[in-house]
């Protein structure tokens, strides 16, 4: 029996190591098999289709060991009864809409993804429904490369996962800030995937984009420096192009967009802030994005404005903030306990 582990491999249990085969096929093998199977049941195949799979199989053993064993499981979907797999294969009927009996086969594949009732085969972790996640402390930033070849790049206190599925890539940002430079995704077999970014406020479609996405206090916010990006609203979807920076509340029911910027919205990237009149309030939330929540305004000068080129990396780096503040604002800074008070 075939077992699918935690990591996303393709394991043989212990009955089949005892037959003398105990290769393991990694995860990414898995997917190619499962999105060739699929792609050749699709009705909508090719004969350069067949050739290219004939040609992915006999490229390396382990990819003709993954194809023999998604046939095994494929043929043994075809014993189980229609209503065994109902739930598991209504999302994808709905999707496809075509009842022919090729698409029909194609779906029963696919839903080996959900399904596993009368097959044998232990589901624990799905390669096709991978998930990872990553983060960042305080005063971190961190870069990372997706297998698609997107690149991400993480802001302090971030908390993000990234799931992989055979027709979409998805980032699920659970607080912080990322820019996002979204690869072609050419290992895909299936085609190129949709890249999705979901926060609490909003879910965002990549059109082939650089983009920065911040979840906020009360809303998602959203700057485009190359391509474009669409907002998919309850009743509506928008797209906005580079150059583009928009603001979305709460509900993920209005946009607003943002004519004006008092800061550079990408110079965290380059370890600064960059202020140009921004007001007091906002720059000192802007610290404590990487600094632990540490400055505190006080009195009536949130309004002041802030204009300059503020370093966020060093040990130093709020010391020289604060001290840039002092010499150029009429405030006065001190320290009370864990915090720095502008007053």
């Amino acid at each position: 029996m075939d077992v699918i582990d935690s990591e996303g491999n393709m394991r043989h249990t212990k009955k089949d190591q005892a037959n003398g085969n105990a290769s393991q096929v990694p995860a990414c093998i898995i997917d190619q098999a499962i999105a060739w199977a699929v792609k050749l049941h699709s009705g909508m195949a090719k004969q350069a289709d067949v050739e290219a799979c004939a040609a992915w199989r006999a490229q390396e053993p382990m990819h003709e060991t993954a194809w023999q064993r998604i046939q095994t499981v494929d043929r043994q979907l075809e014993a189980v009864p229609d209503g065994a797999g109902a739930l598991a294969c209504l999302t994808l009927e709905n999707a496809f809409r075509n009842r022919s009996a090729s698409r029909r086969h194609a779906l029963k594949l696919a839903a080996l993804a959900v399904m596993a009732v009368g097959t044998g085969l232990l589901v624990t972790g799905l390669p096709w429904q991978r998930r990872a996640a990553y983060g960042t402390d305080f005063g971190v930033r961190r870069s990372i490369e997706l297998d698609d070849g997107s690149r991400i790049m993480l802001s302090s206190n971030t908390r993000l996962e990234v799931a992989y599925s055979l027709f979409r890539r998805t980032v699920l940002l659970k607080q912080g800030e990322v820019y996002i430079q979204t690869g072609s995704d050419r290992e895909s077999v299936w085609g190129r995937r949709g890249f999705w970014v979901e926060t609490e406020h909003a879910r965002l479609e990549a059109i082939g984009t650089q983009f920065n996405v911040c979840e906020e206090t009360g809303q998602t916010r959203l700057h485009v420096t190359d391509g474009a990006v669409a907002i998919e609203l309850p009743t509506d979807r928008v797209i906005f192009h580079a150059g583009d920076t928009v603001c979305i509340d709460t509900a993920g029911r209005h946009l607003k967009r943002v004519d004006h910027l008092d800061y550079d919205p990408m110079a965290w990237t380059r370890g600064a802030i960059v202020a140009k009149r921004m007001c007091l309030a906002e720059f000192a939330a802007q610290l404590n994005r990487y600094h632990n929540g540490k400055v505190q305004v006080r009195g009536d000068i949130a309004d002041l404005r802030v204009s300059g080129v503020f370093q966020l990396d060093g040990p130093d780096a709020l010391s020289r903030a604060l001290n840039a503040l002092s010499n150029t604002l009429p405030v006065d800074i001190s320290r009370e306990g864990a915090f720095f008070v502008v007053r």
